[in-house]
């Protein structure tokens, strides 16, 4: 039968680079916009753009280290399951993991529509966010965020049952999209 003890260094040294990965994502994203894509035509150096056109953005992709989070995860969950396979085990599983992962992914859109409904998104802007990302439109009705129908039910229902179950996305929190994997 298959055996996994009850760590696995490598794997938790892979999931620790993938973090590491998550933090340098936002770190540059915020910081080094550039490297993720050209915000003003010219605005940028000559090592922004090859750095931003190289294989190394996989290093720096917040993107690249949620899909390793889903291979590690799946392995992790299958070397379980044959280890200890029963309908009922991968059932409760199941039936545990859906609180950990449900309650923080419900109170994220409760929290999005708490800033629709009590913040004017169109008067935000960020000093890096310039051109097409600039006040007004980067949250405003007319872009990204905030252009739906919301509600406070409609949040919870999103969090809640719509993202896992049914559709696997929602316009409150567009992240995740990663609860139906």
């Amino acid at each position: 039968m298959f055996q996994i003890s009850s760590r696995l260094f490598s794997v938790e040294g892979v999931r620790g680079l993938a973090c590491l990965m998550v933090v340098l994502a936002h770190l540059i994203l915020f910081f080094f916009p550039h490297l993720y894509m050209s915000v003003i035509e010219g605005s940028e150096s000559e090592i922004e753009r090859l750095i931003r056109n190289s294989p190394f953005t996989f290093f720096y992709s917040g993107l690249s280290a949620v899909y390793i989070f889903f291979v590690l995860s799946g392995y992790i969950l299958t070397a379980v399951a044959l280890n200890n396979y029963s309908g009922s085990r991968v059932f409760s599983m199941a039936l545990k993991r859906y609180p950990r992962l449900g309650i923080p992914a419900t109170f994220s859109c409760i929290f999005a529509f708490a800033l629709l409904f009590f913040v004017d998104l169109q008067t935000i802007s960020h000093p890096l966010l310039v051109g097409p990302f600039s006040k007004g439109t980067l949250w405003g009705s007319e872009a990204i965020f905030g252009n739906f129908e919301y509600s406070f039910l409609g949040s919870i229902f999103s969090g809640a049952i719509d993202v896992f179950f049914f559709s696997g996305r929602t316009p409150y929190n567009p992240v995740l999209w990663t609860m139906e994997i």
